[in-house]
């Protein structure tokens, strides 16, 4: 595993190279190290025109997507295929969501109300294959993905607090359920027979990106916990994900970040209520224990712990550091 870069856009796998946005520039590098070369935007990391509409605040899929008939957007209400400098609507099943649409090669997938989802033609808008969730709830999925054969993956709230994670294979009318129990469920990659998401079971805070072979199924890899996955990039054998403060890729399991551009500290902090204090929970660090620096006042939190810390007067300004000295302010 290794770190690519501090907050930007990406990172994407195409190939045997990922990709992503630091700053102004695209960069692209090979997937297991080596030259880093600037590139000319593309995809995702190219400019819209017309800009993008408005989006849902609360998607559970990338509102701009890549399909292999162009850009695919879910904004102002719909879903646009963008080709050309044109934009066209794109025809959606009867019943189907289109904040919650997932697009690959040239196929779609959806939710319908009637408590399935709905596998599409991206060209024609015609169904070819229902997929029945069983007693799972379509209507408030936390992530969605389908792989360009038509394999599905879905996390889904059980009812009681918890989520599963579910999937079909390609030509698979209905569900099997891959994981249980889990908190914190997010996004959702499908590749090459195998399903990766972003979980926060086991973890008191925080989340992680893990992978699964359904054949089994059994866990092949586990990331390092972190404050939150925000994108998941997932080619079958490499995983690319970002936190809010940096851009990751990894083709193994690791419990600690890597050294490299980015802080290996994650903490949760919040000011608690009447003010004057501070919850941090420490969630990775490097050593056993997050060094954080309340104020002027630096202080040890247990990793997988939480301290309410009383903080000095004056602005509220908690920072990581690493044992290495690099800083990172989170609050």
């Amino acid at each position: 595993m290794r770190a690519l870069a501090g907050a930007g856009t990406g990172p994407v796998i195409t190939g045997n190279q990922v990709s992503f946005a630091a700053g102004d520039s695209v960069f692209a590098e090979p997937l297991w190290g080596g030259p880093r070369a600037p590139v000319a935007p593309f995809g995702a990391f190219a400019a819209l025109s017309p800009p993008l509409g408005d989006v849902s605040p609360f998607a559970v899929v990338d509102p701009v997507q890549v399909s292999d008939l162009g850009m695919v957007t879910l904004e102002n209400g719909g879903v646009w295929l963008r080709r050309a400098g044109r934009r066209e609507e794109i025809a959606l099943p009867p019943g189907a969501n289109p904040e919650l649409v997932a697009v690959a090669g040239t196929v779609g997938v959806a939710p319908v109300p009637e408590g399935a989802l709905v596998v599409f033609d991206l060209r024609s808008g015609v169904e070819l294959r229902q997929v029945s969730l069983g007693e799972y709830d379509p209507v408030n999925l936390d992530g969605l993905a389908v792989s360009p054969a038509g394999d599905v993956a879905a996390t889904v709230p059980a009812g009681d607090g918890t989520g599963v994670l579910v999937w079909a294979p390609a030509g698979d009318s209905g569900v099997q359920v891959l994981a249980r129990g889990a908190s914190r469920l997010g996004r959702v990659a499908v590749a090459s027979g195998r399903v990766a998401y972003v979980t926060g079971a086991d973890l008191r805070e925080g989340v992680r990106a893990v992978v699964v072979d359904p054949a089994g199924p059994r866990e092949v890899l586990r990331g390092p916990p972190v404050y939150d996955v925000t994108s998941l990039s997932f080619d079958g054998a490499w995983l690319g994900f970002s936190t809010p403060s940096c851009l990751y890729v990894a083709s193994a399991s690791a419990f600690t970040l890597p050294a490299g551009p980015c802080a290996r500290t994650e903490v949760a902090a919040e000011s608690v209520r009447g003010g004057g204090r501070v919850r941090v929970a420490c969630i990775n660090a490097p050593t056993r224990a997050c060094r954080v620096r309340v104020g002027a006042k630096t202080v040890f939190v247990r990793r997988d712990q939480a301290r309410v810390i009383s903080a000095p007067r004056g602005p509220l300004r908690v920072r990581t550091v690493d044992p290495d000295g690099r800083s990172h302010r989170v609050l």
